[in-house]
């Protein structure tokens, strides 16, 4: 029986990987795929888009400070984690990423206290910490 669910989740799994539709949804490596990048905020679509999106309103201002790189894909790893709800191991994983990702970001901002983001990130960081305290 085992062997039977193993051949079939890897019949399944080949017949995805050769669909380019899910090959232009599912990330690729640690890159958020455009689909990923449409379900963040505006102000993050310069540094995955940069070709197409290099006005400052698709980036994160200049007056927050350096270490703001790591804020947007902070964001992505949190979606992923919304939606990793059935796989409680990934969604940890993803939670604890953007946490890492969020006090980083913080404590570079404390460098810069007119960053207009501000707000944005310090909710973001009490949604990650409501959602792993609900994981306990």
């Amino acid at each position: 029986m085992f062997r039977y669910r193993q051949i079939v989740c890897n019949a399944l799994l080949l017949m995805c990987l050769s669909s380019r539709a899910a090959f232009a949804i599912e990330m690729t490596g640690l890159w958020p795929s455009p689909a990923e990048v449409i379900a963040l905020p505006h102000f993050c679509y310069g540094q995955f888009l940069k070709e197409k999106y290099t006005a400052p309103e698709f980036n994160i201002p200049q007056s927050c400070g350096v270490g703001m790189n790591h804020y947007c894909p902070a964001l992505v790893v949190l979606n992923r984690a919304n939606k990793s709800y059935a796989d409680r191991m990934n969604r940890r994983g993803y939670l604890e990423s953007a946490e890492r990702q969020t006090v980083y970001t913080l404590e570079a901002m404390k460098k810069s206290p007119s960053c207009p983001i501000r707000p944005h990130v310090e909710n973001t960081y009490r949604q990650i910490q409501m959602q792993i305290k609900l994981m306990h």
